[in-house]
């Protein structure tokens, strides 16, 4: 359509030659105006805002990775520090069980001593028996010879 307008004589409307020329020029004014409205314009007022907006996002990015590893360190430190307490109670739980294991092996120690003790008048009242149960028998061996 536009090939057929263009191929149109200026005065086929009756218009002359200038105001076929104005409203083309105008038409071209009003079309690079239109694009320069609608396109996005780079100000000094825009480019601050986003300058200004990019360092706010930086500042909160930096601030929100700081508390994240701040968090991060509060965590393991806290971590660590139960985990020491833990290995700390464990390690006295053993000791006051070797103490407790202790005690019994020395009372068994001493209960065996006792017994020991106990032991060796029994064994010299057994070997007095039985010399007397040797000498019996043997007395015993001589009468029935003598008989």
């Amino acid at each position: 359509m536009i090939h057929l307008l263009a191929a149109v004589p200026p005065e086929f409307a009756g218009l002359p030659n200038w105001a076929w020329n104005g409203l083309s020029v105008g038409g071209l004014v009003s079309f690079i105006l239109m694009g320069l409205a609608t396109s996005r314009l780079w100000t000094k007022r825009q480019v601050d805002e986003l300058t200004t907006q990019h360092a706010r996002e930086v500042t909160t990015l930096t601030k929100n990775h700081d508390r994240e590893v701040q968090d991060l360190k509060d965590r393991y430190e806290t971590h660590i520090n139960r985990t020491v307490e833990l290995l700390e109670k464990r390690a006295d739980d053993a000791r006051t069980r070797e103490m407790e294991w202790r005690d019994v092996a020395q009372k068994w120690q001493s209960v065996a001593e006792m017994l020991a003790g106990g032991l060796e008048p029994l064994q010299d009242q057994g070997e007095t028996m039985l010399r007397l149960l040797q000498a019996w028998q043997s007395e015993m061996a001589r009468r029935v010879i003598e008989s």
